[in-house]
């Protein structure tokens, strides 16, 4: 079978297999903050997921730090039919003070610099943009991932993360959470 045809068993299989990613065995995995990576480390739930949510309150496609994302899309590419995406993120930047709210059409901007590569991977993603929240997730029908940087990258030699596996309740909960018909968040 081929990994585009993955099951929940056949996933795990591979995982003991290859040892590959962790997270069904393990609670937390640490990682150095390049996106090659992530990408070895999460491919087999990024081939075999039926859907995925990347909930990072600061996710900016134009941000050098978050630039390296289309990789992770493009790694999910060919898949028949496409899974669905959703990309979860805050109406403003800055914090504090300095906390600016950006209008519809700056965040339609900000995304548009992502669509070509999803459209080239044969992917599309919805993009939900909240009045607040924190905590950044990987939700996907296989795993859920608390991923305190998310995709967040970086160039500086041995700078870690450690992303958690959530158990099972804890992933519905955070998917619950953003889901807009919950009322937990407002959208804007």
């Amino acid at each position: 079978m081929n990994n585009f045809e993955c099951s929940l068993h056949e996933f795990t299989h591979i995982q003991v297999k290859y040892q590959s990613t962790a997270f069904f065995f393990t609670k937390n995995r640490e990682y150095t903050r390049y996106i090659s990576s992530y990408i070895d480390n999460f491919k087999l739930i990024l081939k075999c997921a039926n859907s995925m949510m990347f909930i990072d309150p600061h996710l900016d496609p134009t941000k050098p730090r978050y630039q390296d994302l289309q990789r992770v899309f493009s790694s999910m590419a060919g898949r028949s039919p496409a899974p669905p995406i959703e990309i979860h993120r805050v109406c403003y930047v800055r914090s504090g003070r300095s906390r600016q709210v950006l209008p519809e059409s700056d965040w339609k901007s900000c995304f548009h610099a992502l669509s070509s590569s999803l459209l080239s991977a044969g992917l599309f993603a919805d993009v939900f943009i909240w009045d607040n929240f924190h905590d950044r997730f990987i939700i996907s029908d296989l795993v859920g991932i608390s991923a305190q940087n998310g995709f967040d990258t970086t160039t500086h030699p041995g700078s870690k993360t450690t992303w958690n596996r959530l158990g099972r309740q804890e992933r519905d909960d955070v998917q619950r959470e953003f889901d807009p018909a919950s009322g937990r968040h407002n959208l804007k």
